[in-house]
């Protein structure tokens, strides 16, 4: 079970605010129940739910409503045990400054792959809405 922990919005009754760019999705179809991070407008047909992205591993101007718990090397936990996909922060260098941001990577043998970005700290991913 997830530590992470977030306040899931069904979709599409509840709207997205405009603010967000990037949100959490539940998808789900008869084959599949997932959790994903999708650009707002960019849904497939089977999201079911969202959810605003909880803060990510280094501190920002606005504050959201979720929360996760970030393992990184302050803590001696950066390398996860368990395989699978993982809410990522990221580093990485555009237009001349860094940035960060939060992505879902796969984590194999307590490595991520598939990515060239600087990885700050990783959290679990939260489990899909259920709905009521």
């Amino acid at each position: 079970m997830s530590k992470t922990r977030v306040k899931w919005h069904k979709y599409p009754e509840e709207p997205i605010p405009k603010r967000f760019k990037k949100v959490l999705v539940t998808e789900k179809n008869p084959y599949y129940i997932g959790v994903h991070i999708s650009y707002v407008g960019y849904f497939s047909s089977d999201v079911i739910a969202w959810a605003e992205l909880p803060d990510h591993a280094c501190k920002r101007k606005t504050t959201s409503e979720n929360k996760c718990i970030w393992n990184s090397q302050k803590n001696n936990n950066y390398y996860p045990k368990e395989d699978g996909y993982k809410l990522v922060t990221i580093q990485y260098y555009k237009n001349n400054r860094w940035e960060k941001d939060i992505e879902r990577l796969c984590s194999f043998k307590g490595f991520f792959v598939n990515t060239e970005k600087f990885i700050v700290a990783w959290a679990e991913l939260p489990e899909p809405y259920e709905g009521e």
